[in-house]
């Protein structure tokens, strides 16, 4: 079997929700990717920011590194659900 090189992207949106919701996801993603095998190598989790910016610290780390051919670490980017890449459909949409 192939180790698969993959990241997990966590988010919550604002102080209301409960801080420990980006930590929840993660541990979701890493179950999934530890069902199939593959090994997580970053997480990235931006907390209390809005999904319907793109101005995101931890995301655009990920797209950066994602972008960076060669030097990216990882193949895919697992996330507990799609609403955490944005909260607009075409945002999620561009970034897939």
């Amino acid at each position: 079997m192939t180790l698969t090189p993959v990241a997990i992207y966590a988010r919550f949106s604002s102080e209301k929700q409960n801080s420990r919701s980006a930590d929840d996801q993660a541990r979701r993603c890493r179950a999934f990717a530890k069902e199939r095998g593959w090994t997580v190598v970053e997480v990235f989790s931006d907390e209390a920011i809005s999904g319907r910016s793109l101005d995101r610290p931890a995301f655009q780390a990920m797209l950066a590194e994602a972008r960076s051919g060669k030097r990216c670490r990882f193949r895919a980017v697992l996330v507990d659900d799609p609403s955490r890449l944005g909260r607009d459909l075409g945002i999620t949409w561009r970034t897939i």
